[in-house]
């Protein structure tokens, strides 16, 4: 559901939403990306305690900020919330999904 979520913010760099529906899928994206966070930090999902609650914080952190954004259909504050979303995904991908392997850019 990350991937979807996040995607769809993305892509608002290529084609900005034109209408409430298209709007109302980024902000739907950003509230995914949010709860992804959080429940990343919930029990056995926690990797450890330290790096793993912090980058998982940044990725609720950072959906917070796309949703927001969106609420207010603000493109600019938008795409400024997509980097750091961006960051958030590489940071914790590099150790612990990809072995230091950065991602690929689409």
């Amino acid at each position: 559901m990350i991937t979807p979520a996040s995607d769809a913010i993305f892509n608002v760099g290529v084609a900005a939403p034109r209408n409430d529906q298209e709007w109302l899928a980024v902000q739907n994206a950003a509230v995914t990306l949010t709860e992804s966070g959080n429940l990343l930090m919930l029990g056995s999902r926690a990797r450890d305690r330290g790096r793993w609650m912090r980058m998982s914080r940044s990725m609720v952190d950072a959906g917070a900020l796309a949703l927001k954004a969106a609420d207010a259909r603000n493109l600019n504050a938008l795409m400024d919330a997509s980097d750091r979303i961006v960051l958030a995904c590489e940071t914790c991908h590099e150790p612990y999904r990809d072995g230091g392997h950065k991602m690929p850019i689409k």
